[in-house]
């Protein structure tokens, strides 16, 4: 279940980062740091200790929870929901970042099924896809007889009927350029978990208060996984933020500047 497996990863991670400390090999003062997904809230603990360890359970548990409750399931507990990596250099013809959208985009248009890229680790080499499950085995499909997008339609036609002569429930099997992430059954990072968003912000900022938040442990050394480039208490920064995520919060903070740089 994710609302336990999301504490339990991360207090794993917090007394990993201060057995560390305890012997001398880190040392939180002078680094710059990062955490992927989850691991961005056990980064943040960590270093910057923006909460302690009761609130970052808290807060990691209800996070969980509204993943865990977004997802529908059967009387057995399965969903019809996966993630898979995926490697384009794998793929028996070129195949780009941008390739590998249009084949996305084009699942979606042909199945009605979720699937999404999620993760963008490796340009052209790593990428995490969500969806359900009957999508992503298109895609294993589709990625393992490519030999270009001319055919793209024709050939995504065929992993079609070819996902829904398999039996059920599903199993995804590792393709060409496709690893199933095994035991993953909620579309992690997707657009189907926004519905969870409003409520883990409230919940999230009933727990943080301004006496833990130390900006000198965060600007120029944390790195957020949203733009991935060091924290700044800069408008430039802030402008950039706004520039990949559209967000109306710091569309807001950008619009009432001077009065938050004043308090920052």
């Amino acid at each position: 279940m994710t609302q336990f497996t999301q504490p339990a990863l991360t207090l794993m991670q917090l007394a990993a980062f201060r057995d560390l400390r305890a012997r001398g090999i880190v040392d939180e003062q002078g680094c710059v740091y990062a955490g992927h997904s989850l691991g961005e809230y056990s980064a943040l603990a960590c270093v910057s200790q923006v909460m302690p360890v009761e609130t970052l359970a808290s807060v990691v548990f209800y996070r969980g929870l509204c993943m865990q409750v977004a997802v529908e399931r059967d009387e057995t507990g399965r969903s019809n929901y996966g993630m898979c990596a995926v490697n384009p250099s794998r793929v028996g013809c070129p195949c780009s970042e941008e390739m590998l959208r249009e084949i996305v985009l084009t699942i979606a248009e042909m199945t009605g099924s979720l699937i999404e890229i999620v993760n963008l680790n490796v340009s052209n080499m790593q990428y995490v896809c969500a969806g359900e499950l009957r999508a992503l085995d298109v895609l294993m499909g589709v990625l393992d007889g490519l030999q270009g997008t001319r055919h793209l339609r024709s050939l995504t036609e065929a992993a079609i009927h070819n996902t829904e002569s398999k039996p059920k429930p599903l199993k995804l099997a590792r393709g060409r350029a496709t690893i199933p992430l095994d035991g993953i059954d909620v579309p992690f990072h997707s657009t189907y978990l926004r519905s969870g968003v409003e409520s883990f912000r409230t919940f999230l900022r009933d727990k943080l208060t301004v006496d833990n938040i130390d900006p000198a442990r965060l600007v120029n050394k944390y790195i957020p996984n949203v733009v991935a480039r060091p924290f700044e208490l800069t408008r430039e920064f802030c402008e950039y933020v706004y520039a990949t995520t559209a967000s109306p919060r710091v569309c807001q903070v950008l619009q009432d500047w001077q009065s938050f740089a004043a308090t920052a």
